[in-house]
């Protein structure tokens, strides 16, 4: 599967490292985080753009946050939880 991600159109949306390992889940959704920022700092200051904007960063970091909170559990009662 990490072979279809080789062909990449710009290094922004490559799911392959520098070294050609694949990214774990952590690094993505960092990554993704990031592009996130990067395209809310890019829409327009208008009621709309605002409103979208906080929404967007809200989710999109909360993907990492939820990650990192899963992985961290140390029991399937506080994975749940």
């Amino acid at each position: 599967m990490v072979e279809k991600y080789k062909a990449k159109q710009d290094e922004s949306m490559s799911f392959v490292s520098e070294t050609g390992k694949a990214w774990d889940l952590k690094e993505r959704t960092k990554a993704f985080a990031l592009r996130c920022i990067k395209l809310v700092g890019a829409l327009p200051n208008s009621d709309t753009g605002r409103v979208l904007g906080k929404q967007l960063l809200r989710s999109s970091t909360s993907v990492g946050a939820n990650y990192r909170a899963a992985s961290l559990a140390q029991s399937k009662a506080s994975f749940i939880s």
